[in-house]
């Protein structure tokens, strides 16, 4: 495939990668760790929440969260989490890495057509935000990143070798942590103009 090709184009005009450094893996280490913990406490929030807005009704199981800051802060950690270890140059467009072609690789192709269509939402990063919520809508979250992380000749495609998505351990625990979202409803805006910008560091766990 395309994507594939400019992998290996890339690779070659960079070169294999230097050693790592004992102090540079331990900061590695030490940032996939920083991502887990953030995930981990945006899920325990939205789970609060999602108990919150529970109906009064005997037996009712309907949870729905809807635009807010929580439900941005969730989102923006997954964002996190699918941006780390990007392969700089190849999927950067000019900025920020983004990681917008590889969901064109594990999405639907009714889903990718709807998002490239969206009105408000323009930008590569601003729909790959899109596509969080879309799949925050779907209850998708969780058959995505299964579908990603079974995959690691796609991962590698796309990511260095220091990836989150390529950490065994750590994506094991953000496995059981989207069980717990998946249980839980989301009507959030997907074609939101705000979807163009990242958010405020001060908004952020």
């Amino acid at each position: 495939r395309n994507m594939s090709k400019l992998s290996s184009l890339w690779r070659s005009v960079t070169g294999p990668a230097e050693p790592l450094s004992e102090e540079q893996l331990r900061h590695q280490e030490q940032q996939r760790t920083a991502l887990l913990k953030r995930v981990s406490l945006a899920v325990k929030q939205i789970q609060l929440d999602s108990c919150h807005i529970e109906g009064d009704d005997v037996g009712q199981s309907t949870r729905v969260i809807k635009d807010g800051l929580d439900a941005t802060q969730l989102l923006h950690s997954f964002e996190a989490i699918l941006e780390h270890g990007l392969l700089e140059g190849m999927l950067s467009f000019g900025g920020k890495p983004t990681f917008w072609p590889l969901i064109g690789r594990v999405s639907r192709k009714q889903a990718v057509q709807y998002l490239t269509r969206l009105q408000n939402v323009t930008s590569s990063a601003g729909r790959c935000r899109a596509w969080l919520r879309l799949a925050a809508n779907e209850s998708s979250l969780q058959s995505y990143f299964l579908v990603l992380c079974n995959d690691k000749d796609l991962l590698r495609e796309f990511y260095g070798g220091h990836a989150f998505l390529l950490d065994d351990d750590k994506i094991a625990v953000l496995c059981n942590l989207l069980n717990g979202v998946n249980m839980i409803s989301f009507s959030l805006t997907v074609d939101d103009s705000s979807l163009e910008f990242e958010p405020m560091a001060d908004s952020l766990p």
